[in-house]
């Protein structure tokens, strides 16, 4: 839209340039007068309005935006949303609440702490889950060697042996899981996984509320003519149960 806007005022100027010499030769036998009204005319057609309102606008509009805590990256973003088109959402803290709690542990309590440790090295919300139902537990093990995998999970040594938590296929793809642990499945929550040693010693199971707005904000934007996806790292079956509650077709939503 700048880029139109700025074309359109360089053809502007020349027009008004042709037009203004002509008033002038026009007004040519009348002496100075000529300049005057030449000049006028430049002055009530100075192409400035055209070549700023664009960008003045998109400016404008960014700053309302920012004000009700909305980031928009730039003009392009802005032009975009302007038509209907796809639309990819994340899940978790967009159509839920981000507030990533602790539903359920399976495995021994010394365990608790271990993890607690790991845990405390990292930001994820599932790391928020773990430290907000256990954070008064001590978490006094030295923590050395940490790896962070995105849509995995979390490495470390941890009192001298290897500890890995994060989602089952991350935490399977390097430990063996001879008590079953990661066969107890639930809709509802996303499984994580607690490995040491190369064994998988411990299970929890994570909930996150929806949120109550998004049902009425995806409904809006449904009917302004956008396609809606929703993407996520955690379990596909919670992802598909939370698409299913929103509203959202079944090929267009994706965990894992």
């Amino acid at each position: 839209m700048v880029k139109l806007a700025d074309r359109m005022a360089g053809w502007f100027v020349a027009a008004v340039l042709v037009l203004a010499t002509i008033t002038w030769a026009l007004w040519a036998e009348q002496g100075s007068v000529a300049a005057d009204h030449a000049i006028a005319l430049l002055i009530v057609t100075c192409p400035c309005a055209l070549a700023m309102a664009t960008p003045l606008a998109i400016t404008v509009g960014i700053g309302h935006a920012a004000r009700r805590g909305i980031l928009i990256k730039g003009g392009d973003a802005i032009e975009l949303l302007a038509r209907p088109g796809r639309l990819v959402l994340d899940k978790t803290g967009t159509v839920t609440e981000g507030r990533t709690a602790l539903v359920r542990w399976t495995g021994p309590d010394e365990v608790r702490a271990l993890v607690l440790a790991l845990e405390r090295h990292s930001h994820h919300p599932v790391a928020d889950g773990f430290r907000a139902a256990w954070g008064a537990e001590p978490a006094d093990e030295t923590v050395t060697e940490i790896r962070h995998t995105l849509g995995g999970g979390l490495e470390g040594v941890v009192g001298g042996r290897t500890l890995i938590v994060g989602s089952p296929a991350f935490v399977l793809s390097r430990a063996l899981d001879p008590a079953g642990l990661a066969a107890t499945t639930d809709a509802r929550y996303t499984p994580v996984l607690a490995a040491r040693g190369g064994e998988v010693v411990g299970a929890a199971w994570f909930g996150d509320p929806l949120r109550p707005e998004a049902a009425a904000a995806l409904a809006s934007l449904r009917a302004d003519g956008w396609t809606l996806e929703l993407l996520s790292g955690d379990d596909p079956a919670v992802v598909e149960r939370v698409g299913a509650a929103r509203g959202f077709e079944a090929g267009a939503v994706r965990g894992g």
